[in-house]
Parts: C-alpha cells; sequence; structure tokens
C-alpha cells in the first residue's frame, strides 16, 4: 500500500506544472533511439521527457557525449523560424540514425 502511494505522489510531481522531478528517461543507447522516436512522433511519456534528457548530464560518458552532441544544434529548435526547426528535426534524424545503424537498429525517414 505504501509502495502505491510513494508512486502515486512520485507521478504526480513527474506530471505537475508547479513542480517537475527531474527523471532520467535514457540510459542505453537504444534507449536514447526509442526516445528520439518518441519526441519526434509525439509521444512523450510525460511532458519533460525531452527536457529530461537534453536538459540534465547524464552519468554515462557515451550517452553524455551524445546528448552533447543533439545539444550543439538544440537552439534551432527554439528559433521562430520554422526553416531553422526543421533543420532541428533533420539533424535529430541524422543523429538518431547515426546510432541506430551502430545497433543494427531500422533507419528513419525524415
Amino acid at each position: 500500500m505504501l509502495n502505491k502511494l510513494t508512486e502515486l505522489v512520485r507521478q504526480y510531481f513527474v506530471r505537475s506544472n508547479a513542480v517537475h522531478l527531474h527523471q532520467n528517461p535514457a540510459q542505453t543507447v537504444e534507449e536514447i533511439i526509442a526516445l528520439i522516436d518518441r519526441f519526434l512522433d509525439g509521444t512523450m511519456r510525460y511532458d519533460m521527457e525531452w527536457d529530461d534528457f537534453i536538459s540534465w548530464k547524464n552519468d554515462n560518458g557515451h550517452l553524455e557525449q551524445i546528448r552533447n552532441r543533439i545539444g550543439e544544434f538544440e537552439p534551432l529548435l527554439f528559433s521562430i523560424q520554422r526553416k531553422d526547426r526543421d533543420i532541428y528535426l533533420q539533424k535529430l534524424v541524422e543523429e538518431r540514425n547515426r546510432l541506430a545503424a551502430l545497433l543494427n537498429i531500422p533507419v528513419r525517414e525524415f
């Protein structure tokens, strides 16, 4: 009973607009690929899932390198120019497909 209550409270704070508990949604390269796919498809598990990945340092050095590569072109996402946002998505798909090729996961079209 206590575990269920604790989980309900945790979920409230994860999804809350007033308070947000940071989660680390990606622990492996496969999980990063799945996260990118969810971001591109608009099917995030919770509102801040992408932000939790892109804005918070990852303790795994390899995953941190991937996060930093994606972060280099993140300003394009917040541009008022539609063309810049499209470039962001294209670069994100390219990074996703580069990672997928290393793991023999099917590539995704832009």
